[in-house]
């Protein structure tokens, strides 16, 4: 049969496996030693119609998939506020040095590989460096929409480097970078604020590392990016109540890319600020929420570490298998379908009353330039539940 595995625990050195018989006829089991010393072992196997099947817990699994959102181009990009393609700042007030004369086309000399931006032109207020700082003010515009979407990225410090509405002369959305330079949808809910009339101001006070900020394509739609196309920081994978237990999952990551124009320095496309493509998908964290927990008592620190490698496994080995996790497949250069396990054997998480686990999502469903890569997830997650 092609069922090669089954999540079990271990309580008091002794591993444990309830399920249901998932065959018609037969099933093989097959325990396999790859030291070189002898194991003696015992296994009992009980036919659970001769027991009294109510207090135990039932074997599930879930599937879970990503989809591209059907909906038009139209219908999803809005109405453009701003998006600097005439590389110019026309009406826009500029105070300070960093953002220069005008809009920036590519990543400027000193900083690492900017993605995420459309078109031609951007904001950054990078100049050789982040010692530099500056404001921008737009002209005055009017609410007509529900969302306001804009791409953001850069430095993460709020109060020092940031993009705000500001209404009446007051700042009442706000929005900064995650220290990283490829841009990210950001929305802001003004649906309080239509009709009336606004400006968008970017700043950066900061001289500090990583005091810069990048900013493009500032829309107004009833369309919500973040929610239905962005960044989803918190990818929920499993929301179930009850008694029962976590045992694993099985991700499968399509991420794919148009090959750059310029040639590949490695592998994996360059180093640092040397790189050609940021592809890497690995450093979403888990969180593991149980029976109720208003912070998670599981926060990882990437998926890599969770699955227990890092950058994808690289050559020589990209494809590994243990008992706790493997990556049956992946592409040499991660260009493709990326599959993986983590089998929480000894580890398996029990819960009383519910289990709500997430997968922060690296990279957007679509990304590059100009959106014209994916990155998709589907899952597999496996649990026990008592019935009812």
């Amino acid at each position: 049969n092609n069922f090669r595995t089954l999540p079990v625990g271990v309580i008091n050195n002794k591993f444990y496996s309830n399920w249901f018989m998932p065959f018609e006829k037969s099933a093989s089991l097959v325990f396999e030693n790859k030291g070189e010393e002898e194991v003696e072992f015992k296994l009992q196997i009980i036919d659970i119609n001769n027991w009294n099947a109510t207090n135990l817990l039932r074997f599930h699994t879930k599937f879970i998939t990503d989809g591209l959102n059907p909906e038009s181009n139209e219908t999803r990009n809005g109405e453009v506020i701003f998006d600097f393609e005439n590389l110019t700042y026309n009406k826009w007030s500029k105070e300070g040095e960093a953002f220069g004369e005008s809009p920036a086309t590519h990543n400027r000399y000193n900083q690492s590989l900017v993605q995420g931006y459309q078109g031609k032109g951007y904001i950054s207020s990078f100049r050789d460096g982040d010692e530099a700082i500056g404001r921008l003010l737009s002209p005055t515009f009017k609410i007509t929409k529900k969302y306001i979407n804009l791409l953001v990225g850069g430095g993460s410090d709020h109060e020092k480097v940031n993009v705000s509405l500001i209404f009446k002369n007051k700042v009442v959305r706000l929005a900064s970078g995650n220290d990283i330079e490829t841009l990210y949808w950001n929305t802001w809910d003004v649906s309080e604020f239509l009709g009336e009339s606004v400006q968008i101001a970017i700043e950066d006070l900061s001289s500090d590392g990583w005091g810069h900020i990048n900013v493009d394509q500032i829309e107004q739609s009833d369309y919500n990016k973040v929610s239905a196309d962005g960044r989803n920081l918190e990818w929920a994978f499993l929301d179930v109540k009850g008694v029962g237990r976590y045992c694993g999952v099985t991700l499968q990551i399509q991420n794919e890319w148009e090959e750059p124009n310029e040639s590949s320095l490695s592998w994996w496309y360059g180093k640092w600020d040397k790189k050609n493509i940021d592809w890497w998908w690995g450093e979403g964290d888990e969180k593991f929420y149980v029976d109720g927990e208003s912070f998670p008592s599981t926060f990882g620190t990437g998926s890599e570490d969770y699955v227990g490698y890092a950058w994808s496994a690289e050559p020589p080995f990209p494809t590994f298998e243990s008992a706790f996790a493997s990556q049956p497949q992946t592409p040499i250069d991660g260009n493709g379908i990326t599959v993986i396990n983590r089998f929480h054997l000894a580890d398996n998480i029990p819960f009383n009353k519910s289990f709500y686990a997430t997968l922060e999502r690296y990279k957007n469903e679509r990304w590059g330039i100009n959106n014209e890569n994916k990155s998709l997830y589907k899952a597999a997650v496996y649990y026990y539940l008592l019935k009812n």
